[in-house]
């Protein structure tokens, strides 16, 4: 959804994108598996890979695959992945987005109206037309 809201508003909508690991030690992982491919200018797309990973635990062998699949420096990967710095953002984020109220995901803020859940397009752009 997050692209079609992009390609529909590319002038008026910006993406800012806050960690919130809530659903299980392995969603920290993945958080910080995200910032170490940010690293190398591969965040989406280890975002989206990891999304196929769902539902299984996720061991630090299955983040290296998703990495080599992805044509990152495995080296530089695997040290980021314990990188204190980035372990320490991803914490900063959930802080961030539990300050904000934020209390699940996916989460959508537009002028600081928060809307909560999965939402259809529709009710997003809605949102969207009124505060433009």
């Amino acid at each position: 959804m997050v692209e079609r809201i992009l390609e529909t508003y590319p002038e008026d909508v910006r993406v800012a994108f806050i960690h919130l690991p809530v659903v299980s030690p392995d969603s920290g992982r993945a958080a910080v598996a995200a910032e170490a491919a940010r690293e190398q200018q591969q965040f989406w797309a280890m975002h989206d890979a990891l999304y196929t990973l769902q539902g299984r635990p996720l061991r630090e062998a299955d983040l290296r695959v998703v990495a080599v699949r992805l044509g990152l420096d495995i080296e530089q990967f695997s040290k980021d992945l314990r990188d204190p710095a980035l372990v320490a953002r991803v914490r900063a984020d959930r802080d961030q987005a539990r300050r904000l109220g934020v209390d699940g995901i996916p989460a959508f803020s537009v002028n600081g109206r928060l809307l909560v859940g999965a939402v259809p397009f529709e009710t997003l752009a809605e949102l969207i037309e009124t505060e433009r």
